[in-house]
């Protein structure tokens, strides 16, 4: 008995002087390196700002790796190219989004484009991917997301910015350029967390050089 307590008190110490190594190591990398109180004060300023909860972020986690599943698994049964005929690989950047995961949506696109090179994708994807990059300072590449959205529905902008969706007299040669396809868009100028991003948004819409490419 005497023995393991011996044993038990050398292990605990030995881990102190472990933890405490690390600590002092990672000092030296990290100014100011935040307690474990301080972690948790910002994790739980992170989900009020979220306004989710814990188990609404878990349930929105669990989606998105049971979607990444099943394209792993689509693209092993048709030999290692993906079909996806269900369309799942539209459906990851709106939950990132909900979770203001940006750089984790920004890794999907970065995946998505690399697998999918040939896909134009839809507005509402095209929109994400357009939110993702200017939260993820990239914003020449978000101007140009900006004009390929709007390029692919002219209507999912006024739609935004809670305008009037007025026809286009002009024809439409896919059922994604309808003014129909911007009803159910599920974005708008009046989301607080989007404060940032639709500023952005609406003086880029009225500079002279998106006017310019889109007119063309």
């Amino acid at each position: 008995m005497r023995k393991q307590r011996v044993e038990s008190r050398r292990f605990s110490n030995q881990t102190k002087r472990t933890f405490t190594a690390i600590q002092r190591s990672l000092k030296e990398q990290i100014k100011d390196l935040p307690d474990f109180e301080q972690v948790e004060r910002e994790i739980m300023r992170h989900l009020k700002k979220l306004n989710l909860t814990e188990r609404q972020i878990k349930s929105i986690q669990t989606k998105i790796q049971r979607i990444k599943k099943a394209l792993a698994d689509d693209k092993k049964h048709w030999g290692g190219q993906y079909h996806d005929g269900r369309g799942l690989r539209y459906l990851p950047p709106e939950q990132y989004l909900k979770l203001q995961d940006y750089s984790g949506a920004q890794r999907y696109f970065n995946w998505f484009h690399k697998n999918f090179p040939n896909d134009s994708g839809y507005p509402d994807f095209l929109f994400e991917w357009t939110i993702t990059l200017f939260y993820c300072g990239r914003l020449k590449e978000a101007e140009k997301k900006a004009i390929t959205t709007h390029l692919s529905n002219q209507y999912y902008f006024d739609k935004y910015f809670n305008k009037p969706i007025v026809r286009l007299e002009k024809r439409h040669y896919l059922n994604l350029e309808y003014p129909e396809m911007a009803e159910s868009f599920a974005y708008t100028s009046t989301q607080e967390h989007l404060a940032e991003f639709t500023k952005w948004l609406e003086q880029f819409v009225k500079s002279d050089k998106f006017t310019t490419i889109i007119t063309q």
